[in-house]
């Protein structure tokens, strides 16, 4: 496919009508999803969404809750911005970094007002994310005060194919993700687990069984403070279980492919075997 991360992305969010009324953290939110979408070898999936640009709380498997952009501080008077995690600064890798330079095609004209006296180059940001931007009052649910933050992305036996890119990170306030059995008929996902995911703090339920999905669990999950469900099993994983997912107090429930991820029951609440059973720890099996 031509467009590729990061082309497509960028290119599809420099089409964005509405690009002008997003504070970052929107952009930074819909940049990950669309890096996602570029990232599935055939994503007719979300079609519907890519060519519409249709607010991505409506596209499928997709939910969101609303989020305050800004809250007030009393202790000195002044206003801060919340956006949630998906601030910019938080943004490391260079193609992350595309989703904050695509802002200024659209904002940079009026992110600052230059008539204010006394402001630094980062109150001015944060000024601008206050005040909103220029957008009619049609488009008021595009407006900065709230926004949905992405929260659960669920595409489970959805024949999905690609792989899972590291700028799903960027989408801080997510509880779940489910991408469990797209090797249904096709290979479902491959590649590696993104060891980025370890910054996903809210991140509570995690499935990625039954896809083609190669490497090493990453040490990363294991500083997921809130994490109680992975499943990782029916994939082409190896290497063993990270001590450090082994060893999370929240963890209740972990399943692997036993044989090839090194992974005892006390650690695994499952076992499977590639192409063959299942069993719990109590001795339960099933295929």
């Amino acid at each position: 496919r031509p467009n590729t991360p990061p082309r497509g992305p960028y290119l599809w969010l420099a089409d964005d009508p509405r690009l002008r009324s997003y504070n970052e953290g929107r952009i930074i939110q819909r940049w990950a999803l669309a890096t996602a979408y570029y990232a599935l070898t055939d994503p007719s999936f979300w079609d519907g969404w890519h060519e519409s640009h249709e607010d991505e709380c409506r596209w499928d498997g997709v939910d969101c809750d609303l989020r305050r952009l800004v809250e007030e501080e009393e202790d000195d008077g002044g206003g801060t911005v919340d956006v949630g995690n998906l601030d910019a600064t938080d943004i490391s890798s260079n193609n992350k970094k595309d989703a904050i330079d695509i802002f200024s095609l659209g904002t940079t004209s009026a992110a600052y007002n230059e008539n204010e006296e006394g402001i630094d180059e980062n109150d001015r940001r944060l000024h601008w994310d206050w005040w909103g931007s220029s957008s009619s009052s049609d488009d008021s649910d595009y407006g900065r005060e709230r926004w949905d933050v992405v929260t659960s992305i669920r595409a489970p036996f959805a024949m999905l194919s690609g792989t899972i890119p590291e700028e799903i990170s960027l989408l801080r306030d997510l509880h779940e993700i489910n991408l469990h059995g797209n090797a249904f008929l096709s290979d479902g996902f491959t590649g590696t687990i993104p060891t980025e995911l370890g910054l996903l703090k809210d991140l509570e339920y995690l499935n990625l069984s039954k896809n083609s999905i190669r490497g090493t669990v990453p040490t990363e999950l294991g500083s997921l403070p809130r994490l109680y469900d992975l499943r990782l099993a029916r994939n082409s994983l190896g290497g063993e279980m990270p001590r450090e997912v082994c060893e999370m107090e929240t963890l209740m429930y972990l399943s692997a492919d036993c044989d090839e991820v090194r992974c005892e029951f006390g650690c695994c609440s499952r076992c499977c075997t590639d192409g063959g059973f299942c069993c719990h720890q109590n001795g339960f099996c099933f295929f």
